[in-house]
């Protein structure tokens, strides 16, 4: 049976809305489902941004690293006997290079930044006057290399103010003999 030319027109003017709106939900549906995949990945990376933060938290607390911060405390701290309190160069080393992985880590994005300054901020902020000459003295020998991240930059940045260096017992002229 043939349809009147006017009815024919009609058919094919109807199936092309329809394809245009199936096209258009098909869009719209393919957006919102592409939206959520984007949404839960950013949820993801936020979520492992925090993870890395707390390992790095972690590791602060553990028993090897709790050793080495006693002893920086004990120095740094101190009120006589501070010589004989000293950590080696490694020691020393190794607690300035642990706030640079962890500033590292927050400036790439990879750790969660506000973890990383509410946890080991108040640490840095103590520690940074009392080791700055320390530091001072590593990165004049770094200074050829001309590094963007030099030693102790993180320990340097992740202070959350200036308190000078009046609790530094390891700086006081009675500091290198005994006061016993």
């Amino acid at each position: 049976m043939l349809l009147p030319r006017g009815e024919t027109m009609r058919i094919r003017d109807i199936s092309s809305i329809a394809v245009t709106w199936l096209g258009l939900t098909a869009a719209v549906i393919g957006g919102y489902a592409t939206y959520r995949q984007y949404e839960d990945s950013v949820a993801k990376q936020l979520d492992d941004r925090s993870k890395t933060a707390i390992e790095f938290v972690t590791q602060f607390q553990s028993a090897h690293m709790l050793v080495l911060r006693d002893k920086l405390y004990n120095f740094i701290f101190c009120r006589d006997d501070c010589a004989e309190r000293r950590p080696t160069q490694s020691e020393i080393f190794a607690f300035v290079e642990y706030f640079d992985a962890v500033k590292y880590c927050a400036d790439r994005n990879l750790c969660d930044e506000q973890i990383v300054k509410d946890v080991f901020g108040p640490y840095a902020t103590w520690h940074w006057p009392c080791l700055a000459g320390e530091v001072g003295a590593v990165r004049r020998g770094e200074a050829p290399l001309d590094l963007v991240r030099p030693y102790g930059h993180g320990l340097e940045t992740l202070a959350l103010k200036n308190v000078g260096a009046d609790h530094c017992g390891n700086l006081k002229p009675l500091a290198t003999g005994s006061n016993r």
